[in-house]
């Protein structure tokens, strides 16, 4: 029996060893493999050429490899700014000529399922357009003979998700992936305090409170009929534009959400839900301080903007705006203006090299950052909203931005596809995103947004 279980044992110790030895093996064909991209790569940075100088910069060994990052992750941050514009152009490109050889060549349309990334040309140098006219010169130059190669898997909202970054109101919130719809996110809404207790004393149980953020994405969406008639030559040219234009409609209409959106409701008059109104995708800043049971508006009076009523806004909000760097006020341009012209931000002697008499521009208020918006109105009454009868006045908002969250179900993504209805012989391009915009409750103990209302426009 004894030898038995010594014959066992070894066995197992046997395959033990072997088992580890394989790991091993493996691990030194990893490092090897490895140190060849290294080498690669110095091999590049070596070189004078621009091309190889991105790729590099990206760690790509060719351009399939280049047009499959994303330049706006945080890992790239020390690429130049250069760099990153050659990238998304080269995608743009790609994008373009790949709606195009839909139109012109016939090569099939989007798939319809949700889970095909939207993809419509397997290969686009299957095409004589893409291949002959407009990608020849652009892979050429970047040093690739081995065209057929490439193969396009949804470069498309790859692209116009790294585009997106550009935008300005929308990416002063962190964004949040939603794995589902709803989808959760735990806070801590209440906090404890260390107690003084006595020496071999017992000290009794505590619990933080917690409570959650729920998202429910809202879907987003709009579309173009682009003619058939289009010929070879101004097709690339036209679908560019509708890219574009389909691309500033979502963040239009994404920062008029942020600003004067009410979930299900209208805070103005002028909202219409028969249309798709998109401010009905979730509750804006404006109506969540008007909303705050607890005051969070600050009445201007009737006047133009004021340092003093400015002070006043920080000052409602208490803890929340006492970092500068995380607050910041909406202003819309004419309101902006009144505070460049302010007399406490116009002289050197007053406001120091950042004085607007040097710079023509005032970037931040004590402290806290500017943005501008054509979305904050200048049709309002009193009250800070828009009733159709009084709409002289405007107002202007205060943000802690680290106490609101956008979370994103799904990118945005285009599709392209020959009309259903053959009789009218055109094409469509539409576009679809799901998100949604949601922070820390107001209330008497938050006031992280806070709405100066009543601001006279001269």
């Amino acid at each position: 029996m004894s030898e038995k279980i010594q014959i066992d044992e070894l066995k197992k110790q046997y395959e033990e060893m072997r088992e580890a030895n394989e790991k091993i093996v493996a691990r030194i064909k990893e490092v090897e493999q490895e140190n060849g991209v290294l080498k690669a790569m110095d091999s590049l940075h070596g070189s004078k050429s621009l091309e190889k100088q991105i790729m590099a910069s990206f760690g790509a060994k060719d351009v399939a490899q280049l047009i499959a990052v994303n330049t706006a992750h945080p890992r790239y941050a020390a690429v130049p700014d250069s760099h990153k514009c050659y990238v998304r152009q080269l995608k743009e490109d790609i994008d373009v000529a790949r709606q195009a050889a839909q139109v012109l060549g016939g090569i099939r349309e989007n798939l319809k399922s949700e889970g095909d990334n939207n993809v419509a040309v397997r290969n686009i140098f299957d095409t004589k357009f893409a291949k002959d006219v407009d990608l020849k010169g652009r892979v050429k130059a970047l040093n690739t003979t081995d065209q057929d190669s490439i193969i396009m898997t949804a470069v498309s909202s790859q692209y116009i998700e790294e585009f997106e970054l550009e935008r300005q109101l929308q990416r002063q919130f962190r964004e949040i992936p939603m794995g589902t719809s709803p989808f959760d996110v735990p806070v801590i809404s209440g906090v404890t305090k260390a107690r003084l207790i006595g020496e071999g004393a017992s000290l009794s149980d505590a619990a933080f409170d917690t409570t959650k953020i729920r998202f429910t994405a809202a879907k987003l969406g709009e579309r173009y009929l682009l003619p058939e008639e289009l010929n070879e030559d101004s097709v690339p040219a036209i679908l560019t534009i509708a890219r574009n234009e389909l691309q500033m409609a979502h963040q239009r209409a994404i920062e008029d959400s942020l600003i004067n959106g009410q979930k299900g409701g209208a805070i103005d008059s002028d909202y219409t839900a028969s249309t798709g109104d998109n401010r009905e995708a979730w509750d804006g800043l404006r109506y969540l301080a008007i909303n705050n049971a607890s005051t969070a508006t600050v009445d201007f009076a009737g006047a133009a903007t004021t340092l003093e009523k400015i002070d006043d806004m920080i000052l409602l909000g208490g803890k929340y705006f006492i970092n500068p760097r995380d607050t910041m006020f909406l202003a819309s341009p004419i309101v902006y203006n009144q505070m460049v012209a302010l007399d406490a931000v116009t002289t050197v002697d007053k406001f120091g090299p950042m004085a607007t008499i040097l710079n023509g521009a005032l970037s931040a208020i004590r402290g806290r950052g500017i943005m501008v918006s054509e979305y904050m109105r200048d049709d309002l009454n009193a009250s800070g909203v828009y009733d159709g009868a009084t709409t002289n006045l405007s107002g202007m908002l205060l943000v802690n931005k680290t106490r609101f969250m956008l979370g994103r179900r799904r990118p945005l993504r285009m599709r392209v596809g020959m009309d259903d209805r053959y009789e009218f012989d055109r094409w469509q391009m539409a576009a679809y995103q799901r998100l949604d915009f949601e922070g820390h409750a107001q209330s008497a103990s938050e006031k992280s947004v806070v709405y100066g209302i009543n601001i006279a426009l001269s």
